[in-house]
């Protein structure tokens, strides 16, 4: 199966990620209309919508290593090991052992300073289970962790705007903001070096080609954009009921 374009699945073609996460740079909220409640309920709502995302990353690819009886396990190990945090490209922080979810919760609560934000173990699972990730195989593994890493360096470009623009709107200081979540992966993401994650998955797919079917790898891949959206959705329905009006998502 050659490599495939994977914009034509859509998977950021989404409001959240267009407008909340201000990929199309058309997103300009006026912030400051809100008070401060509806402010923390707005970044929980961001928080919400790319969690399930990180916090099932280790699981896909660590089941995909699984799955290929861990013949492709110097591609994947670094991914889903670098998940957990114990490979930080800068060693000897408070970061240290500190896995993804936890590193991305600690980036939204930096920006909602008030009362604590919990891990959405509900959300995660509903995804988890939406998804059929224990019982998904070769193909469908695949298809979840390609997706996912190959858009991955265009949602954290989208994480990293958002932080910007409300840092900016709420007068925070980058001082104050836990961002190892963007800069690590603003780094590991990407295809420029043999290391980054992006040029581990293209050699995968090199060595795994004769293995995958093209037709379970494309109904899987729009199974998980279809759970994406439909989850998106409903914080995108929540969204619009908590923004006045002037500010409301288009």
């Amino acid at each position: 199966m050659k490599m495939l374009n994977f914009d034509q699945y859509g998977l950021l073609h989404h409001a959240y990620w267009q407008r909340l996460l201000l990929i199309s740079d058309q997103g300009n909220f006026n912030f400051s209309a809100l008070d401060n409640s509806r402010k923390d309920r707005f970044v929980d709502l961001v928080y919400q919508g790319f969690y399930p995302l990180t916090a099932l990353s280790y699981h896909v690819f660590r089941r995909l290593d699984e799955s290929t009886e861990r013949k492709f396990h110097n591609l994947l190990a670094p991914i889903y090991e670098a998940e957990l945090g114990i490979h930080p490209l800068i060693a000897g922080t408070h970061y240290d052992n500190v896995p993804h979810p936890e590193q991305y919760r600690r980036l939204m609560q930096s920006l909602r300073p008030t009362s604590k934000l919990k891990h959405e173990i509900k959300v995660r699972n509903d995804y988890r289970e939406a998804i059929k990730l224990d019982s998904a195989g070769i193909n469908e593994l695949l298809a979840y962790a390609a997706l996912v890493e190959f858009n991955a360096t265009v949602m954290i470009q989208a994480l990293q705007d958002f932080t910007a623009k409300w840092c900016v709107a709420n007068h925070f200081s980058h001082r104050n903001i836990e961002d190892n979540f963007i800069n690590e992966h603003a780094l590991l993401e990407g295809g420029e070096s043999d290391d980054q994650h992006t040029s581990l998955m293209r050699k995968l797919f090199a060595e795994i080609d004769s293995k995958i079917s093209a037709e379970k790898f494309d109904h899987a891949a729009r199974h998980f954009v279809e759970v994406h959206h439909n989850y998106l959705d409903q914080i995108m329905g929540q969204v619009e009921v908590l923004l006045p009006e002037q500010v409301a998502v288009q």
